[in-house]
């Protein structure tokens, strides 16, 4: 469940009933008796309109008293009890009531209210009815059986009852917010938005239409102008809680993270039991990268609310963001036995199962939520990369090529008029291939150019700047666009990770030539003279990738792990770790040279490289740049690695120099590099003889 979609979950602002007015109750028999009790429900009234329910129960007490039968006193005195929760007193009182007054339309109204809160929406509404058929302009009770009908799903039967309502009495505010909490709920929101507006000009104070208008304009996307509305809503109701837990979440959208917790925690602070409040604090918390913190929001959430499947599934998130996996499951479960049909606990219990490597149990989740949700992006791709990590590539790469349609992603489809390529011949035509995500899968991916170029057109390729020299020389490629600037005409266009599901990319058809990138020899032959005489076995180290990405905790490690290596004896180590200046000397001191930060553009990489015998480096864009260079390079990877690298074997299908070391055990790099050190000595020992 992303969280867009707990957005459109929010409820609207309690529909408003309308009780009767109650107005000067008329005793017609004449008497000084009469005359007296005429005045106690006078006064009785004043009492109760001001509020003062106490002093109104006593005369209405003592005016049945008198008489039993007083029928405006037991109705006003079941009204008393319906305000102090005492519902099942104030339906005997006003059923009483209606038994000596049957046309007592407001009555009917009342009881219909108190039916209503008792949860008897059906008899409510039979009640409404009675009251509509005695006093047929009865503005009030056809607002109050619209939000009966309402609860009871029937939502356009509501809406003609508020019109109905709003034909008797136009500036009745309330039937204008209820009209509009109909049509949102129908899905108009356009019309919603409008009847909460026409609510608003009549009564601008009015905190639940400022409310309720801020969660439509929301989930329309103009969450600016739903965080005026929800502004305007406090301005009114300072300690209106769900507009501050509306704001977390809308501040949450717009990147406002401190914003958002800070909203949470405003929620908070009015209602401290509010387990929704926990639970999107828990959701900023997370997003703002504080999990331990968020962890904790969602565990206040489930002790309010332990059957909160919301709140179970965030917190299965933040865990597998922890990379405390059995826990991240252990959740997961929890949601599913309150919410079996819950497709997104499904498929993410299926990422932390197939993280533990329980790779069976993991094709079962994402089954489950791709039978529960046959149009679930985010499932059919995290079954995509499940399918080609196992080699299942027919299958893989077309869910893989549903990650176009997922929510909440930093992917966004290229909106172009000319049409995306369908993998057929492009005989005299122009095809614009794009990169989409990483340097490295650029890298990786490039070497299709010729076999698009084997379709008969012309290849035009956009290319990162950091990328765009060593690109220059790419077979298949007529034309290069560097990042940011406008292509020429084309004819059709692809992304360029399409590409191998577009052309039937099996394991057998890998192109895996040796080497698709060269570099100028001048600056190969800088490096070398920079490096100096070729004394001993030179390797090059790279120990993290980039730490925006959630799964450089599973791929990256302490330098320190790398310390053995720079004890074999005939080795000479080369840091080509980018952006950690000044890490390697603090680590290894003058055991290894850091040519790290000179290392860019990507040419210096490559020509550095070519200087090398070896690169050893966790999984980054410098391992795919070594073996499409054609450079030996022994790749790390974690216990279930990206799916590129596949499962149980040590040689790549993409890469015929790269050599795979897996680790046995998630998170346990020592053995990795026992391994590593191992295969060097011999590597070093047998170039010795």
């Amino acid at each position: 469940m992303n969280r867009a979609e707990e957005r459109r979950q929010k409820k609207l602002a309690k529909k408003t009933d309308s009780n009767a007015k109650l107005g000067k109750a008329t005793i017609r028999s004449p008497g000084q008796q009469t005359l007296a009790i005429q005045e106690s429900l006078d006064l009785a009234l004043q009492h109760y309109t001001a509020g003062r329910l106490p002093e109104a129960n006593s005369i209405y007490q003592q005016i049945l008293r008198i008489d039993p039968n007083q029928p405006v006193a037991l109705h006003l005195l079941g009204l008393i009890a319906h305000q102090v929760g005492k519902h099942d007193t104030s339906v005997d009182l006003i059923t009483k009531a209606l038994a000596i007054k049957p046309d007592y339309a407001e009555a009917h109204n009342n009881l219909g209210i108190v039916f209503k809160e008792l949860g008897k929406l059906d008899v409510a509404a039979a009640s409404y009815h009675k009251a509509l058929a005695i006093k047929p302009d009865y503005a009030e009770a056809h607002n109050n059986l619209g939000n009966a009908l309402q609860e009871l799903g029937k939502l356009d039967e509501a809406s003609a009852s508020y019109h109905k309502a709003l034909a008797i009495k136009p500036d009745y505010a309330k039937a204008h917010s209820n009209l509009g909490n109909a049509l949102h709920d129908l899905g108009k929101l356009d019309e919603a938005v409008a009847s909460y507006h026409k609510a608003l000009a009549i009564k601008p104070d009015y905190a639940d239409a400022h409310y309720n208008l801020g969660l439509t304009l929301s989930e329309l996307g103009k969450l600016e102008e739903a965080v005026a509305s929800y502004r305007k809503a406090l301005a009114i109701k300072p300690d209106f809680a769900e507009v501050h837990i509306n704001l977390c979440d809308i501040f949450q959208g717009l990147g406002k993270l401190e914003e958002a917790v800070a909203s949470g925690y405003k929620a908070l602070a009015i209602k401290p039991d509010y387990a929704e409040a926990h639970n999107n604090l828990g959701n900023a918390l997370q997003d703002l990268g504080k999990l331990d913190e968020a962890v904790a929001s969602y565990h206040k959430a489930l002790a309010i609310k332990p059957d909160y499947t919301k709140a179970h599934y965030n917190l299965g998130n933040a865990y597998q963001e922890l990379g405390r996996l059995n826990e991240a499951v252990a959740s997961y479960h929890k949601a599913l036995a309150i919410k079996p049909d819950c497709a997104e606990a499904h498929s993410n219990l299926g990422n932390a199962l197939h993280d533990l490597g329980k790779l069976d149990e993991a094709a079962a989740s994402y089954h489950k939520a791709l039978a529960i949700k046959p149009d679930y992006a985010e499932a059919h791709n995290n079954f995509g990369h499940f399918q080609l990590l196992t080699g299942d590539f027919q299958d893989g790469w077309e869910n893989y090529s549903w990650r176009w349609k997922k929510k909440d992603t930093a992917l966004c489809p290229r909106d172009y008029k000319e049409p995306f390529w369908d993998g057929s011949g492009l005989e005299g035509k122009t095809i614009f291939i794009y990169p989409e995500q990483g340097l490295g899968d650029t890298i990786h991916f490039v070497r299709y150019m010729t076999l698009v170029a084997a379709q008969g057109g012309r290849v035009v390729l956009e290319v990162p700047a950091k990328l765009e020299t060593l690109f220059r020389d790419i077979d298949g490629v007529e034309s290069f666009v560097v990042a940011g600037n406008l292509p020429p005409p084309f004819d059709c266009h692809a992304p360029l990770l399409d590409l191998p599901g577009l052309l039937n990319t099996t394991l057998e058809t890998i192109p895996s030539q040796e080497s698709y990138l060269t570099v100028a020899s001048e600056l190969v032959e800088k490096w070398a003279d920079r490096l100096g005489p070729w004394e001993h076995f030179r390797i090059g180290i790279v120990w993290a990738g980039n730490p925006i990405l959630k799964t450089d905790r599973d791929r990256s490690m302490d330098p320190s792990h790398f310390l053995p290596l720079t004890e074999i004896p005939r080795v000479s180590v080369y840091s080509l770790q980018f952006g950690k200046d000044g890490e390697a000397d603090k680590v290894f001191g003058a055991r290894v040279t850091d040519i790290g930060p000179d290392l860019t553009p990507f040419t210096e990489a490559a020509a550095a490289i070519m200087n090398l015998d070896l690169v050893v480096t966790v999984d980054t864009s410098l391992a795919h740049l070594a073996g499409a260079l054609g450079c030996p390079v022994w790749t790390l990877l974690p216990f279930i690695p990206d799916w590129r690298w596949m499962l149980d074997r040590d040689d790549s299908p993409w890469y015929p120099t790269m050599r795979l070391f897996r680790q046995e055990k998630r998170g346990e790099w020592e053995g990795v590099i026992e391994r590593v050190c191992r295969a060097l000595t011999d590597r070093i020992e047998r170039a010795q003889v």
